[in-house]
This record gives C-alpha cells, sequence and structure tokens, in this order.
C-alpha cells in the first residue's frame, strides 16, 4: 500500500498495526517517515525505540528512548508498564522478549505478547 504524496505522516496506531501484521519492514518505513515529519515528537521517537527493539536494533532503540524521555520527560503518553517492559528489554545483557505493547494511554487493544 503507496502513501499519498499529500496523505499524513502515520499515526503511532498504523505503525503498531504494522508490527502486529509482521510487517517491520513497512513498520520502519512508517516510523522514520513520521520521525522525519515530527523530529521533536517524544512519542515518535518513543514508538520509533519499540520499532527498533522489535527489530532487534537495540543500540538505536536505546537512543530513540533516550531522545523521547529528553523531548518528553516521564513518556506522558505512555502506559508506565511498556515503559518499564521496553527499559528491561533494553537493558544490556538481557536477551530480547520479542514482543511489543501499544503504548498509548488509551482503550487500544494491546497484543498480548508482553504479558501486561
Amino acid at each position: 500500500m503507496r502513501r499519498s504524496v499529500l496523505a499524513a505522516s502515520p499515526t503511532p496506531h498504523q505503525v503498531y498495526e504494522a508490527l502486529r501484521a509482521g510487517q517491520l519492514t513497512q513498520a520502519d518505513q512508517m516510523i522514520k517517515e513520521a520521525l522525519k515529519e515530527h523530529p521533536t515528537s517524544g512519542e515518535a521517537h518513543y514508538v520509533a525505540a519499540e520499532v527498533y527493539a522489535r527489530e532487534g536494533n537495540f543500540g538505536e532503540a536505546r537512543q530513540e528512548l533516550a531522545t523521547a524521555q529528553t523531548i518528553a520527560p516521564g513518556l506522558p503518553f505512555a502506559k508506565p508498564g511498556s515503559v518499564a517492559e521496553l527499559q528491561r528489554e533494553l537493558s544490556p545483557g538481557r536477551p530480547a522478549a520479542g514482543g511489543f505493547v501499544e503504548h498509548r494511554n488509551s482503550q487500544a487493544v494491546t497484543p498480548p505478547c508482553r504479558g501486561e
């Protein structure tokens, strides 16, 4: 599915949907587009951290999480449990869990892979 030039940047939900569908390449492209259009969005950097962690790119994920925390201290848009799980996943020496949790403080459905 190709995005229109006039289309808005992908939403966090759309990126998570791509991850749920196993479309890592699409999720990666979507988050890069969102970061390009919204470089000062803590939420975009947080979602990027989730995408990169899922891809196994832990160094980049740590960097994006740190950027998100700098831009938006306390990550007010994220569920505290999701943040804690991502931080555990990105801890040095810890094997990856391989899952993700949609971070938003909303009624969105959370995939069962993280055990929240």
